[in-house]
């Protein structure tokens, strides 16, 4: 998993598929979060994007075998760290 900042926006994780699929998460300053499916062809390109309530991320956190909590904390986590970083 690769972690990118995304300034202005929030902080984004990609993960390659053994396919060589890219699915991005996208955690927006504002709280919210995306996924991006990208182009087979084109690294720079996204196909589709999705945005995610909180209970639907979470939602999708227990499918996927995370546990709610960890879910729950990361997001803390990442509000914490814009509050940081906008007071500095």
């Amino acid at each position: 998993m690769e972690r990118t900042e995304l300034p202005g926006i929030g902080v984004r994780h990609d993960i390659v598929s053994e396919t060589g699929r890219r699915l991005s998460v996208v955690s927006l300053r504002d709280g919210g979060r995306e996924l991006a499916l990208g182009d087979r062809d084109d690294p720079d390109r996204v196909r589709a994007t999705v945005s995610l309530t909180d209970d639907e991320a979470t939602a999708l956190a227990e499918v996927l075998g995370g546990s709610p909590i960890f879910t729950q904390l990361a997001g803390l986590r990442e509000q914490w760290c814009c509050c940081c970083r906008r007071s500095a």
